[in-house]
């Protein structure tokens, strides 16, 4: 085809979005080459070129700068921009196009283009499924930018719009969407959006289990901690209600605080526990009736027990 020449707008965006044919977009332009562009196109028929830059913070990119895809668009309309000094561009998107030459004209640019075919193919029952799965898969995505779903594609120029929506709703890098729009075959368009798809339907799978392991994680823990926090607030209340000596006491005080600094996971953490709970369980504050007479317990044993001297002996020492 016959190479064309129009005023260039050299579109950045942090967020890498690219132009697909037969969409509308609105654009905010600042720079004042692009400004002069639009102001010539409006003049001359409203057609323009937008390409695409690769690096964003790039303020007068030469033809290295952009990528070799760009697309020819129609200005339906302008507006004031966001910004004081922009202009907000309604854009007809049309063809892609191969960029050859960028050259200076006036206060902006005019840049050499050729269209890119698109090939021709005969749209299948397995192409029109395929083309429905990638529309629901990318609707799946949380990234996804919102759209209308569209019907299955009936013939290929339907199938051309259709997968132009579905590749320009998703969250993907700028160089991913200019090899999205530099393929002119419908098969391996499907396939490539595929590979895509799939890939971006793994990632969110893989990071939405990281954030349940984590949620399970955090809630884990937070059952770990909580029950220890109970466990300590338990002894440091059976500590006081024991009523043991202040020695015995302050020495069980200072246990707790090295339980409480003590990761649960260590043995020592199963030592200081243990050893508190046998303190809290004895009885300090009480007593029993125990008859403690040796004279009456060797008569005892004598009137029930025949001889095992030893054992008695043993019985009368412990008493």
């Amino acid at each position: 085809m016959e190479a064309l020449k129009l005023p260039l707008i050299s579109f950045r965006s942090p967020t890498g979005i690219a132009l697909f044919p037969g969409l509308s977009y609105s654009i905010d332009i600042g720079r004042s080459f692009s400004l002069d562009a639009v102001k010539v196109a409006v003049e001359n028929g409203n057609r323009v070129i937008v390409a695409f830059q690769k690096h964003p913070e790039t303020d007068e990119p030469k033809l290295s700068d952009l990528w070799d895809t760009a697309v020819e668009a129609t200005i339906t309309k302008t507006a004031q921009g966001k910004t004081a000094g922009s202009t907000k561009v309604f854009l007809s998107v049309l063809r892609r196009l191969t960029l050859r030459s960028v050259e200076k004209e006036g206060s902006g640019f005019a840049c050499v283009a050729e269209p890119i075919e698109t090939e021709t193919a005969e749209v299948t029952e397995h192409m029109k499924k395929l083309a429905m799965t990638l529309q629901g898969m990318a609707q799946q995505l949380d990234g996804t930018r919102s759209f209308k779903p569209r019907a299955e594609p009936r013939g290929a120029q339907e199938l051309e719009i259709f997968l132009n929506l579905v590749a320009n709703s998703i969250n993907l890098k700028i160089e991913e969407r200019v090899k999205l729009l530099r393929c002119t075959n419908p098969v391996k368009r499907l396939e490539q959006l595929h590979v895509v798809l799939s890939r971006l339907t793994e990632e969110e799978n893989e990071r939405v289990a990281e954030e349940e392991q984590k949620k399970a994680n955090n809630k884990g823990k937070w059952a770990v901690k909580n029950s220890q926090g109970n466990e300590f607030d338990r002894l440091a209340a059976a500590i006081v209600e024991c009523n043991m000596p202040d020695e015995a006491r302050k020495i069980a005080e200072e246990t707790l605080d090295q339980l409480r600094n003590t990761p649960p996971q260590s043995s020592e953490f199963a030592t200081h526990r243990n050893y508190l709970n046998l303190m809290v369980e004895l009885p300090w504050d009480k007593s029993s009736d125990d008859k403690l007479d040796i004279p009456e317990a060797q008569k005892i044993m004598d009137n029930d027990h025949y001889g095992l001297e030893e054992p008695k002996d043993r019985i009368l020492e412990f008493l």
